[in-house]
């Protein structure tokens, strides 16, 4: 219960970060008032309306490569236009291959 609760913090906080970077960037941003659901915010600027699932990344290795995972998009999700924004260590992208360069050494935030 109690690391379920942590993940949920977790996501909370994500998406509170994801929600700043979109302002900053001109975005007008509607959050899902609820905890479930594919999409979590909608950000509009002029023409351009984004559908997006935030997701917090974290460090792994995998086969002793140091990398960032974070779940991947559904095939529905990409047949919709959801996109995936990724929150890693206080940074927002659109691609982990960009957050990667904010790990440390030890691949902890």
């Amino acid at each position: 219960m109690e690391n379920n609760m942590e993940n949920n913090r977790k996501g909370d906080l994500a998406e509170v970060q994801a929600t700043a970077w979109l302002w900053q960037r001109g975005y007008e941003v509607f959050r899902n008032m609820g905890c479930t659901g594919k999409i979590d915010i909608v950000a509009v600027k002029k023409d351009e309306i984004l559908l997006i699932d935030d997701k917090s990344a974290s460090a792994r290795f995998d086969n002793g490569v140091q990398c960032l995972g974070a779940s991947t998009i559904t095939k529905e999700s990409k047949k919709r236009g959801i996109r995936k924004l990724f929150v890693y260590n206080n940074h927002v992208s659109f691609s982990l291959m960009e957050l990667e360069k904010y790990m440390n050494p030890m691949g902890t935030a």
